[in-house]
């Protein structure tokens, strides 16, 4: 396990904090965000958000809410424990993300597909 001894710094000014959290509010109020699955519509709605065919209107306050209950930090077991990690706090982790954004066999260049990551997960 890795841990980040390294100072924390302020990457965002408190403008551009500001800037982000009016953008997201919007986002999630004006424009909405859609959603595939209609288990995940109905929750929304049975939780009094505003639903419009696929698309959800959340209340800022709501996401808010929701964020709160998620731990700042977890440990993700492993088959088998030697290799649990622990995310969160200082802790480093480096791990495969979800594939990639391209994909190249010889010299073609293509998008990514769901079966080029579970083949690239194989291999990880």
């Amino acid at each position: 396990m890795f841990h980040n001894s390294m100072p924390r710094y302020e990457i965002l000014s408190s403008d551009a904090l500001a800037t982000l959290d009016s953008g997201w509010r919007k986002i999630v109020t004006e424009i909405g965000v859609q959603f595939a699955k209609p288990e995940a519509v109905e929750l929304f709605a049975a939780n009094g958000q505003r639903v419009e065919g696929e698309t959800v209107f959340l209340d800022p306050e709501f996401v808010l809410e929701q964020v709160a209950k998620a731990p700042s930090e977890f440990d993700m077991q492993a088959r088998n424990h030697d290799h649990d990690v622990h995310i969160g706090g200082d802790s480093m982790v480096f791990s495969s993300v979800y594939g990639p954004p391209f994909f190249r066999h010889g010299t073609e260049r293509r998008d990514g597909s769901l079966a080029d990551f579970e083949n690239f997960a194989k291999l990880a």
